[in-house]
């Protein structure tokens, strides 16, 4: 037990804890309750008090993202997220168009995303996240053991009485066979309101199986005394709770038990002894309600209805007959968002004009309904990823990845992911115990059809291209892209200047494409190749849009914008040298004015629009060589960026360096424009983070068509032929 003196302190400590910490704990024990007060206070809108709380978290999740410089989108599993919101809005506005079916719809749906966004943004210390899932884990005891007074002790007048549906109220310790289904479905999310639908059970269920994955995470608190006692609590909320979902997820904590310790040389008693009584307890339960009831033909049925949920399985085949029948109007997009489910059903009732609400009794059903293949695939994408994930950082999150693989399991079979307690609970405590993990770089380079790609992240780039600017020798840096690699296929020079290139680096997204595509698609044989390459290409597509991350975990997007930008801002503070070259006289005066003026530590020792002509080789008139030579060798630069254009710049370096002799050339046409003279705007930060940027280009400058059509179209299929 705790001594006063480690209360008082722990208590303390808690009391200092930020605003976010404490709307966090609000809503977990909200949810649980909400049903409970809105039936005692007949105040229909007191629900709204979860949406207020998670509003709340939102706007404190941005403001901490902003303090701390942490950008919108982490990592893929927020970018899948911001996806599944984009998608739901233009459902909304196009296929819906109805307002309140989206706020219904999101209020099921998106929620558990918005939570898990806002507290990722927190970055929790490991006190906060313990002692958060203590009191949670403590108040989920609390529920259960509320539960079972209420099923067994409160007499059934007194319950009707609180607002208890008297066809299925239940209390001084008698079963009701004959209604839709037993007592036991009082607890999470339905306290103390029994209702003859799903929703209880489920969600008890639910919320007993995060009850017995996370309460070993107190193991090694000063609660270690008191885990057992709450795990064994948690098993019997999962069996009382009587439903499908119930056995569903207690199958699933034996099948934990026992995979955990396969390969393994012996049985850790604890394990062994939750496992038997697990199995003891369910048999002992099925067999007191058969021998102790009134009623033994009605307990028998009970029993029967446990096992064989005739009409919920009639619904369930109804709904996927209905969804397979529907294919042709569902499609990619779906019917809209906020068209089946309990959304629809609970929108139809407040706008009687909205469509014909459709229930679909299973969560992966009606996502596939409302947002389409697209959104099913998202949604399920979001699982899997957050469970990997999870299931690799670290011990604790480990039990948090079996709770949610688990729950996403029984979710098949029942409509588990629309219960606001289990999920929103999941999502929460995921949003505070996942960490974005920076993707580890490779020693050797990724080759990319005969060149070698540079596998260094963005910022450890930057301080190569520093550190090879104190040498003396000349080094060559491409900034590789689609509209690159297609000429390449046609220019011998071009080829030959990339093969002999210190540094490439991966431009274009299509680039991160293409590598992906060729780790994919390795078969020898030239017809599997080419049988796969459709499929491989579209599932590459789908991560370049929704999970870049994926792409190909050792190789990173270094574009020329960026890296120029870098480059000044670094340059300002280390006083480097830099010269600039090439384009025309207007923006090279511009260049040099931003540059004086926003990076004045930089020492611009040269700048000039190069040389008049410039051959399509690369070479130039000699005596224009010899002139730019002297230059360029008297300035003595750290670093030479030039805009002739590709491939002309690059061709240019290749043949010059060596008698330049300046330790960093690249060649970054668009950044002068873009960056050094900030002639064009770049797309927003937002359209970049969602691998956009060429959209936003594109609607800016029409005319880029033709290029968009070579990095989309014909990059892909002559990098497929090179590839056979």
């Amino acid at each position: 037990m705790l001594s006063k003196k480690i209360m008082a302190k722990e208590l303390k400590q808690i009391f200092k804890y930020p605003i976010w910490w404490w709307l966090t704990i609000a809503l977990l024990i909200f949810i649980t309750v909400s049903p409970f007060l809105v039936t005692v206070t007949q105040i229909r809108y007191l629900s709204i008090i979860r949406e207020l709380i998670v509003i709340a978290l939102i706007f404190l999740g941005l403001k901490e993202r902003k303090q701390k410089g942490l950008p919108f989108i982490q990592d893929d599993i927020e970018r899948l997220m911001f996806w599944l919101v984009i998608i739901g809005i233009l459902s909304t506005i196009f296929i819906t168009q109805d307002a309140g079916a989206f706020l219904w719809s999101a209020r099921y749906s998106l929620l558990p995303l918005g939570v898990f966004w806002s507290l990722h943004s927190m970055q929790p210390t490991k006190e906060q996240i313990t002692h958060l899932l203590t009191i949670w884990i403590f108040w989920a005891a609390a529920i259960v053991i509320w539960g079972l007074i209420i099923v067994e002790v409160i007499p059934k007048e007194t319950l009707i009485g609180w607002g208890y549906n008297p066809e299925v109220a239940v209390g001084d310790g008698q079963w009701q066979a004959a209604a839709t289904l037993p007592a036991w479905q009082t607890v999470a999310g339905s306290i103390p309101r029994l209702q003859s639908t799903m929703s209880g059970p489920i969600q008890f269920a639910g919320f007993s199986l995060l009850i017995v994955f996370l309460t070993p995470l107190l193991k090694r608190t000063r609660c270690k005394y008191w885990y057992p006692v709450i795990i064994l609590l948690g098993i019997i909320g999962i069996i009382g709770s009587f439903s499908r979902a119930a056995w569903f997820a207690l199958l699933i904590v034996c099948a934990y038990f026992i995979f955990q310790n396969l390969g393994k040389s012996g049985w850790k008693k604890s394990e062994i002894s939750a496992l038997f009584f697990t199995i003891i307890f369910v048999i002992s339960a099925l067999g007191a309600i058969v021998l102790f009831q009134p009623n033994a033909e009605r307990s028998r049925q009970l029993i029967a209805n446990i096992f064989n949920r005739s009409v919920s399985d009639r619904q369930h085949v109804n709904s996927i007959s209905q969804s397979v029948d529907d294919f042709s109007d569902i499609g990619i997009f779906g019917l809209g968002f906020g068209r089946s489910g309990a959304a629809s059903i609970q929108n139809n009732n407040f706008n009687p004009d909205a469509p014909e609400p459709r229930f679909v009794d299973n969560s992966y059903l009606r996502w596939y309904e409302e947002l389409g293949f697209l959104g099913a695939i998202i949604f399920i994408n979001i699982l899997i990823l957050l469970s990997q994930e999870l299931y690799r950082q670290s011990a604790q999150s480990r039990r948090l990845a079996y709770a949610l693989g688990a729950i996403s399991i029984t979710a098949i079979f029942t409509d588990m992911w629309l219960e606001a307690v289990p999920v929103i609970t999941i999502f929460a405590i995921a949003g505070l115990i996942h960490k974005s993990v920076e993707p580890k770089e490779q020693k050797n380079n990724i080759k990319l059809a005969k060149y070698n790609l540079t596998p260094l992240t963005f910022s450890n780039f930057i301080n190569k291209i520093f550190q090879l600017s104190k040498n003396k020798k000349a080094n060559h840096v491409i900034t590789l892209n689609p509209e690159m690699m297609v000429e390449s296929y046609k220019n011998k020079n071009l080829r030959e200047t990339m093969t002999n290139a210190d540094y490439i680096t991966a431009d274009g997204v299509g680039i991160l494409a293409a590598a992906s595509y060729q780790h994919y698609n390795k078969y020898k044989s030239k017809f599997t190749y080419w049988l796969f390459s459709p499929f491989i290409w579209l599932y590459t597509a789908y991560q370049l849009l929704f999970t870049p991350d994926k792409l190909n975990p050792h190789l990173f997007r270094i574009t020329g914008s960026d890296l120029v930008n870098s480059i000044l801002e670094r340059g300002n503070e280390e006083n480097i040298r830099l010269a600039i070259l090439g384009s025309t006289d207007q923006v090279i005066k511009e260049a040099k004015s931003r540059i004086e003026r926003n990076y004045p530590n930089i020492r611009l020792v040269f700048a000039d629009n190069g040389p008049k002509t410039v051959q399509s080789d690369g070479s130039i008139a000699e005596h224009e060589m010899r002139r730019l030579a002297s230059v360029i060798q008297h300035c003595q630069p750290n670093i030479l960026l030039l805009a002739f254009g590709v491939p002309k710049q690059e061709l240019f370096i290749n043949r010059y360096k060596n008698i330049l002799k300046v330790p960093v050339m690249i060649g970054v046409s668009g950044a002068f424009d873009m960056v050094l003279a900030n002639r064009i705007k770049r797309a927003p930060k937002i359209f970049r983070i969602m691998q956009l940027e060429w959209l936003w280009r594109l609607i800016k400058q029409p005319s880029r068509i033709k290029r968009i059509y070579t990095a989309v179209i014909k990059f892909p299929l002559l990098h497929t032929k090179d590839s056979v």
